[in-house]
């Protein structure tokens, strides 16, 4: 398994890669792919399934279900001690972002919460006051015939 550090790594053409190398889009697996899955969940599933099945288990287990995956998946042996990421690494990997992506990751945050903001549900409006027998003021002297 390959750990991208951002200090040590173009994080931007490393998770390019990574993502296209991901991509689900076309549901085609490779031969690999496949018998991998059927490794390590004992049966073929699509790639939807195998996420549901994983993020319920971390859900379930946490960390140590990370830990199993990364084993089962990528052969490598890491413990959750392993997971934290200190201040200093923290820092310096904020550092390392460009400043246009700092601004453009803070301005799509700001519309998705005025997005959501404008769809949230508000509660209905007041009912409309009871209909009155009376025709209103100007109809009065219309008769219907």
């Amino acid at each position: 398994m390959k750990l991208l550090r951002a200090a040590e790594t173009d994080l931007s053409s490393a998770l390019r890669a990574l993502s296209a190398k991901l991509s689900i889009r076309s549901g085609i697996l490779s031969p690999q792919s496949e018998q991998k899955t059927i490794e390590v969940f004992g049966q073929p599933l699509t790639p939807q399934e195998v996420v549901r099945k994983i993020v319920a288990e971390v859900r379930e287990r946490g960390d140590e279900a990370i830990a199993q995956y990364t084993q089962k998946l990528d052969g490598a042996l890491l413990s959750p001690e392993m997971f934290a990421v200190t201040r200093d690494e923290m820092a310096a990997a904020y550092r390392s972002v460009p400043q246009r992506l700092k601004e453009s990751l803070a301005r799509a945050k700001e519309n998705i919460w005025r997005f959501q903001e404008h769809i949230k549900l508000r509660p209905p409006p007041p009912p409309l006051p009871a209909a009155s027998s009376a025709p209103p003021p100007s109809c009065q002297g219309l008769r219907q015939g």
